[in-house]
């Protein structure tokens, strides 16, 4: 037997109604967008990551 929170089927609906809408107003982007903006995130907090890794003073 599965067990459901309160309200959850009223959030999913929520939810759902919400990614249509989203949709219906061009606030979205493909895939291959999503990739590279990640990408892109993910490079620039490397290099962060090498900038504070090489400032760290041990004593």
């Amino acid at each position: 037997m599965i067990f459901k929170e309160p309200g959850y089927d009223e959030f999913l609906a929520q939810e759902i109604q919400d990614g249509l809408d989203d949709a219906a107003n061009g606030r979205y982007c493909t895939a291959e967008q999503f990739k590279q903006e990640m990408e892109s995130l993910l490079t620039r907090k490397e290099q962060e990551l090498q900038y504070l890794e090489g400032n760290v003073a041990y004593g």
